[in-house]
């Protein structure tokens, strides 16, 4: 899992806990289309506000899912270096995961080796980020 920078905003709960798809979150495989055009428009132009983020509830209750919350934003609020290089390792990424799920009850060895591979590129693509939190 990727690290968080010493000064981010402290959570309680380390953000390995959640088992956040980081990759896929980065890539904008898990929002809508619209979202991810929207921060790759912001990024061409070199937009980098910093946003302020108020969570408030209109009636005493528990609030639930703020440290996930900032997890994901811990995790997920940056641009990769190169973002060609980048996306091509995460397509990489997908197939070796629906390999890995094709190899789970087959031979050892290469799920072995899926396994290393992908953890190569897991590791490529966390050096190929730059953290924005």
């Amino acid at each position: 899992m990727t690290s968080v920078p010493g000064d981010a905003v402290p959570i309680a709960i380390p953000t390995e806990v959640f088992d956040l798809p980081v990759h896929e979150m980065r890539r904008g495989y898990r929002s809508d289309v619209y979202f991810w055009r929207a921060k790759r428009t912001l990024e061409r132009v070199g937009h980098r506000e910093i946003a302020t983020v108020q969570v408030f509830q209109k009636q005493q209750a528990v609030l639930c899912g703020v440290e996930e919350s900032l997890a994901i934003l811990l995790l997920g609020v940056g641009h990769y270096r190169d973002s060609a290089r980048a996306f091509d390792w995460f397509d990489e990424l997908i197939e070796l995961k629906k390999r890995i799920r094709s190899l789970y009850r087959g031979d050892p060895v290469k799920l072995r080796e899926a396994l290393e591979q992908r953890r190569w590129v897991e590791g490529a693509l966390d050096q190929e980020w730059v953290s924005h939190a």
